[in-house]
Order: C-alpha cells, then sequence, then structure tokens
C-alpha cells in the first residue's frame, strides 16, 4: 500500500472531542510530551491545530511492521508494546513505551513502513499526527518542522 493510499489511523482508534476544551487539553498534552516539550506555546499552538487525539482499546493494533501508516502518535495515557518480526514465525517484545513517548516519528518523515509493530498493552489515548499534516506545517513553518 502507498502513503497515498494508506489510511490516516486505524478505523478500531476512536475519535476524542474537538470542542474548545479539548483543544487547550490538546496543547498541554502535546508540551507535555518528550518529543515536543521544548517547543514554545506557540509552536504548540499551531501543532495543534493539526494533531488529533484518539482512544484505543486494549490490544488494539497501532503500527504493523512493514505496513505504512501515515501517521505518528505520541502516548498521553496507557502503555504500548513494541513488537519485532524475529523472522522465524514469532514476534519478540523489543520495548515498553508509556506516556509521554512517541511511536512513528521516523516513518512518518522518511515515508518508509514502520519497523516494529505496535499494539496497546493496555487502553490508551494517543495524539496522532499525519505525514500530509506535517508537510503542511513544513511548508507553512519550515523552522517549527525542524
Amino acid at each position: 500500500m502507498s502513503a497515498e493510499q494508506a489510511p490516516m489511523v486505524p478505523p478500531s482508534f476512536e475519535p476524542l472531542a474537538a470542542d474548545v476544551g479539548h483543544r487547550q487539553e490538546l496543547r498541554s498534552m502535546l508540551a507535555s510530551s518528550n518529543l515536543f516539550a521544548d517547543l514554545s506555546p506557540d509552536n504548540i499552538k499551531t501543532l495543534a491545530k493539526y494533531a488529533r487525539a484518539y482512544s484505543a482499546a486494549k490490544d488494539t493494533t497501532i503500527f504493523l511492521e512493514g505496513q505504512y501508516a501515515g501517521f505518528m502518535c505520541i502516548i498521553m495515557r496507557g502503555r504500548v508494546k513494541v513488537f519485532k518480526d524475529s523472522g522465524d514465525g514469532y514476534s519478540k517484545l523489543i520495548a515498553e513505551a508509556d506516556a509521554g513517548n512517541s511511536l512513528g516519528e521516523m516513518s512518518m518523515l522518511d515515508g518508509q513502513p514502520p519497523s516494529a509493530t505496535a499494539v496497546a498493552a493496555e487502553a490508551v489515548t494517543l495524539v496522532t499526527l499525519t505525514r500530509a499534516d506535517f508537510t503542511k506545517i513544513a511548508a507553512e513553518n519550515p523552522q517549527l518542522a525542524t
């Protein structure tokens, strides 16, 4: 599946409300993440215009190794297990990520499929940013994109 054909987020993700209170919470979530903690409040506000928050149930697959997803995510609540195909039909647990950690950012930047599978170890809240939206941000605000 090409980047243009990839779904933006899995259909099993449940979108969270997009009201004014939610926008403020989304900005707080982005500012508290390890990836965006050093950004200015104005840059966080810009990112929040493009970011979307979702919930996903335990055992929901977030990314599949080798299948382009088209987005990155920041774990805001919950825990995610990361697995790597061992080549012999089994998957090996290689990491666990929790609140504040990001997943899929390299795939979003380089357009390549994720190098591992990520699965919700418990119910999670995720903030996502798509590759298409990142491209828009980069065009509108190159300094933020770097």
